[in-house]
């Protein structure tokens, strides 16, 4: 089955499919990676490593930082440079009572930084590499999610095709098969044939139910997974694959060149 469905895979791409519509393989790979958490978590990883290059990059820029600072309190030192500072140290601060203990005083100091950086010892540089080698990792990771989600879901929707038509193929059989079984027991009846004949038609028929059953099973698992995979149920695939017989050489051909004896 996984031989067949490699063939069936290689033929689908290789070749126009029939009456495909919006439900089609496309569809359905496009769905599963707008609903893959693996692939959300790989795209968060891309934004994170492009926004880590976007800050090595700004590093390299003017840096223009605001700041704020509040103190207060009653040591004489700080009180006397902070009248001082503010410009409000008068005479009536130089008398001693008002030095040794002059109350507490509040002081706000608001300032602008401008940074450029001259040599920061190749930081900024190695900062650039790590990130692009970060970068690089995340959208390799990314693709190779996205790759293999792609082939998960080609191989799923490829086997409800195969599925549905082998199943449409076993119902014919079957068909034929029940006419048979019932046309030999009536025959076995009268005597006209051999039990082990009718032994035999049944034997086919029980294989071919058994074959059926199977396939069934593998088609409704398909389908639970493709339905997991894209948080859609209900897919029925409509393209048909286009089934080749490739042509086989002369047996001259195959039997290759002939030594001289």
């Amino acid at each position: 089955m996984r031989k067949l469905m490699m063939a069936g895979f290689f033929l689908y791409m290789s070749q126009p499919v029939v009456a495909a519509e919006s439900t089609g393989l496309a569809a359905a790979v496009d769905t599963v990676l707008a609903h893959s958490s693996g692939m959300k978590a790989a795209q968060a990883q891309m934004r994170q490593a492009q926004a880590g290059r976007s800050e090595v990059q700004a590093m390299r820029l003017p840096m223009l930082s605001a700041h704020s600072q509040f103190t207060r309190g009653d040591q004489p030192v700080y009180v006397f440079g902070s009248l001082m500072e503010q410009g409000r140290f008068g005479p009536a601060n130089f008398a001693i009572d008002a030095l040794n203990h002059p109350g507490d005083l509040s002081n706000i100091q608001s300032g602008l930084d401008l940074g450029i950086p001259l040599f920061t010892g190749y930081e900024i540089t190695t900062a650039a590499r790590l990130s692009e080698l970060a970068e690089s990792e995340a959208q390799s990771g990314y693709e190779g999610a996205a790759e293999q989600i792609r082939f998960q879901t080609a191989a799923l929707y490829l086997q409800l095709i195969m599925d549905r038509d082998l199943l449409k193929s076993l119902d014919e059989r079957l068909a034929a098969s029940d006419g048979e079984v019932a046309d030999a027991r009536k025959l076995k009846e009268k005597g006209v044939v051999f039990g082990s004949d009718y032994y035999v038609a049944e034997a086919i028929n029980g294989g071919l139910k058994g074959w059926r059953i199977q396939v069934q099973t593998d088609q409704n698992a398909a389908l639970s997974k493709l339905a997991l995979l894209s948080g859609k149920d209900d897919w029925q695939p409509k393209e048909t694959l286009p089934y080749k017989t490739l042509p086989v050489d002369a047996k001259a051909g195959l039997d290759g060149p002939q030594k001289p004896i």
